[in-house]
Formats: C-alpha cells, structure tokens, sequence
C-alpha cells in the first residue's frame, strides 16, 4: 500500500494488528515496534490535519502501548496527562495508563506509590465497569501485589481471597485468572505462621496444579 494520506488510516489499522498479534505471540520487542509504527503514522497524518477526537483517543491509545511494551516512563508519564487533557479522568484508556503506571513504580520497588496509584486505578473501575469485569479484577489482583508490607499480610490475604471469590463467581472455577488468584493466593498463605495456613495454601497448590493440568 502506498504511504499516502489516503491510505495511512488502513497501515495504521494493519500496525495495529500486527501488533496485537505480536502481543499474543509474547514477542515483546516486536510488539512495541509495530505500536510505535501505529504511534508515527497518527503523527505523520497530525501534519496533514487536524485529528478527530476519536482519532486523538486512538492515537494516544497506540503511544500509551508502545511506552508501556518499549518501557519508557518518561513517554508514558507524557502520554497519561495528555489523555487526562483529551479524555478527562474517567476514560477506560486513561485508567489503563494509570495501571501501567503502577507497574513501572513496582518495578522500580517504589512500592507505596504503586499502591496509591493501583487503588485509585481499581476503585475507578469498580465505578465505571463494575466490580466483576476483568479489568477491575486486574487491578485489585494487582492491588494486593503491590502491598509489600509483611505487617499487612492479613489485608493482602483478605484482597487475594475476595479477589479469587469474585473470579470464580465471574469467570468460573478453571478459567487461567482464577487459577492466577488461587496461586496468589498459596504463596501469601504460606507467609502466614500456623499450620491450618500451611494447609490451606497445600490444599491450593494441589487444586491450581490440577486446574492447570486440565487446561494444558
């Protein structure tokens, strides 16, 4: 396809479709070049005109993806205020920036901030999608991931578990994100002392091992 005007809106459609494919592949790198590919051509057709809202949102959508898949926080950071602007602060991308956001504190083992961003990204969520929706069970998955704190085991076991409940309810008993939760959910138990937690997290490992077994 020749790179016109004409025919950016179809290359952008085929980069983004390469790279969800990229993304189910796990093959990282190539996935953010094909969203960066995605990101340049919005930019190439900015330069021709003006976007539509819709065009912005999408636009932004693919910079937020490659920030997020290539790692740079300063681009993400960047990105996240210029949604805040476009959006406001209730927008399903927004939100999903926010958690992206919260990654890379935790991968820099700024833990707190973490937190506090997460919380707010999930009761966001639970708002606008609903307490069960897969996305809001993410957040709250990732929510109790981020508390570090071993004084605070109760409050990240208590989250893991109503977490897990809520994924049973919603996705059902062997679906691969309640299995996740219930993994969760065993290696916490065993941080707790006293053997009916010992046995507990045993009895979880045995049932996620036989749900995993199943799926494979």
């Amino acid at each position: 396809v020749p790179e016109s005007s004409d025919h950016r809106p179809l290359l952008i459609l085929a980069a983004k479709c390469q790279a969800w494919l990229l993304d189910i592949a796990h093959r990282r790198d190539e996935c953010a070049t094909a969203w960066r590919q995605a990101w340049r051509l919005w930019d190439q057709q900015r330069e021709v005109g003006p976007l539509s809202v819709l065009d912005t949102i999408d636009a932004l959508r693919c910079q937020m993806r490659y920030a997020y898949e290539a790692g740079e926080w300063p681009l993400l950071v960047q990105c996240y205020d210029r949604q805040t602007e476009t959006m406001g602060e209730s927008h399903p991308d927004l939100l999903v920036t926010m958690s992206y956001q919260s990654f890379f504190h935790f991968e820099r083992r700024e833990f707190e901030e973490a937190e506090a961003l997460d919380r707010r990204c999930w009761i966001a969520l639970k708002r606008i999608l609903g307490e069960t929706h897969p996305d809001t069970l993410i957040a709250m998955n990732n929510l109790a991931a981020y508390i570090q704190d071993h004084t605070r085991i109760a409050e990240k076991v208590q989250l893991i578990r109503d977490c897990l409940r809520l994924r049973r309810d919603a996705l059902g008993e062997r679906h691969v994100d309640s299995l996740s939760s219930m993994n969760n959910l065993a290696m916490s138990l065993t941080i707790h002392s006293g053997a009916e937690s010992h046995a507990e997290a045993a009895e979880l490992f045995r049932e996620c091992l036989s749900g995993r077994r199943e799926l494979l």
